[in-house]
């Protein structure tokens, strides 16, 4: 069986996928692609259930999975590759990198929680953005000092927008 390791871009969780005979096991669930329309629409039966869904790739990593009108936002890599960022990430290196928090989807900056030279831990929430009537929380992706927090609640946000700069702090 072929493993992959799949990281969600919105909220940092990871999902063992496993591609054996065009079936992938997805955490232990069997999902095969039942159907493709026209339109480029799959039909993947998830379980026991039919589930209509878009595949949108940026051609490197990086996929959108459109499942009933909602984004899910995945860099998919093999399991020596996601390896090799569970090191980079826990190196001496990366807690000491300036972080520029982006938008990870187009939608209505409902909320700040944080201001310009806020300390914040990773996971603190700094914002509230809603897509397609739903709230999302943007957690700290890094422990540090917030800064360059330039955005206003109420107004839309592209995907991709910067919403502060966080900071290393000396320990």
């Amino acid at each position: 069986m072929q493993a992959t390791t799949v990281h969600s871009r919105a909220d940092g969780s990871s999902h063992d996928v496993g591609v054996e005979n065009g079936v992938a096991m997805v955490d232990g669930l069997d999902v095969r692609i039942v159907h493709v329309d026209s339109n480029g629409v799959y039909t993947m039966q998830w379980g026991d259930r039919l589930v209509p869904v878009k595949v949108e790739t940026d051609g490197i990593h990086g996929i959108t999975l459109w499942i009933n009108g909602y984004a899910y936002d995945y860099d998919v890599y093999d399991q020596r590759h996601a390896q090799l960022l569970e090191i980079l990430k826990s190196s001496p290196a990366a807690k000491s990198r300036t972080v520029k928090l982006g938008a990870p989807m187009p939608g209505l900056l409902k909320a700040i929680h944080v201001a310009n030279g806020n300390v914040v831990r990773k996971g603190d929430i700094l914002f509230t953005l809603e897509a397609m009537k739903m709230e999302n929380a943007i957690k700290a992706p890094a422990a540090g000092m917030v800064s360059h927090c330039d955005v206003t609640p109420g107004v839309p946000v592209e995907k991709g927008a910067t919403l502060c700069i966080i900071e290393p702090t000396a320990s």
